[in-house]
């Protein structure tokens, strides 16, 4: 079977906690994949990483269930550093980074098809995360050698669910003007130039926004016309990583201050340079 792959501790808790509260199965065989949790009519997918990774899983999967994907958001992390032989803590301090629902965004416009199935759903937990570090000199030389051990919840502070495309609306400030550019709401939502462009494009592609017209060199975007939106030709793998700049917020396993595997850099301007 697909699927049967090493486990976070944080994967695991979430998976855990769903299938607790919802009294369902877990690793439960489905259209060749095994799912995370399984209940009458509907399959619960955890996915901590990178949504290119299931992206195939969920398209088959929504041919006969329901499907709701949940994705933890860092609203709070601690960070406890353990020395090389991991039996004493050096340190434990609270991360100056808090994650948003808008961080989602670099994720969704992987499987922008899937949110406009009817079967489809998305919830946010926004949570407390732990994450623990050794310093062994195992990790990268951004980290000065420390590498993470694990990934674990402390908390489900909240969960937000989406089941229509005009729900993600939510994932853009209230306070936003009613024309914007990437640059205006990545101050807004406290994420970066490349992860709002991201946004965006998801939000365009879903008929959520559209384009306004342009200042100066930057897109401007507004909410799309009811039945309206872009459905732009972007490729979505030319679409890479972005500035480090806050990444630590969104428990994805990649190290903090790195790219996530994917080569090449984005930034607010370059998205729109590309031919629509």
């Amino acid at each position: 079977m697909i699927g049967e792959l090493r486990e976070s501790s944080l994967h695991e808790a979430l998976k855990t906690h769903y299938a607790r509260e919802l009294k369902g199965l877990t690793e439960q065989p489905v259209a060749g994949y095994i799912v995370d949790v399984l209940i009458p009519g509907e399959v619960i997918e955890i996915q901590t990483g990178s949504f290119s990774n299931i992206r195939k899983k969920i398209d088959k999967l929504l041919e006969s269930h329901r499907v709701r994907l949940v994705y933890p958001i860092a609203r709070e992390k601690i960070i406890r550093l353990y020395d090389q032989d991991s039996t004493s803590i050096i340190r434990e301090r609270k991360s100056p980074l808090h994650g948003v629902p808008a961080l989602a965004g670099k994720e969704l416009m992987y499987i922008h098809a899937a949110v406009r199935h009817p079967r489809f759903f998305l919830e946010l937990a926004m949570i407390t995360l732990l994450e623990e570090r050794i310093d062994d000199g195992g990790g990268s030389w951004r980290r000065k050698g420390v590498r993470i051990l694990d990934r674990r919840l402390e908390t489900i502070v909240d969960t937000i669910l989406l089941d229509e495309p005009a729900s993600y609306r939510i994932l853009l400030p209230s306070h936003l003007p009613g024309r914007f550019t990437n640059k205006e709401l990545a101050a807004s939502a406290g994420i970066t130039g490349g992860q709002a462009a991201k946004l965006t494009w998801f939000l365009r592609k879903i008929g959520v926004l559209e384009e306004a017209g342009k200042r100066g060199r930057a897109l401007e975007f507004r909410a799309a016309a009811a039945g309206g939106g872009i459905d732009g030709g972007l490729n979505v793998d030319r679409i890479e990583a972005d500035s480090d700049e806050g990444r630590e917020a969104a428990p994805d396993g990649n190290r903090e201050g790195e790219p996530d595997g994917r080569p090449g850099r984005l930034t607010e301007n370059s998205i729109e340079a590309i031919p629509k």
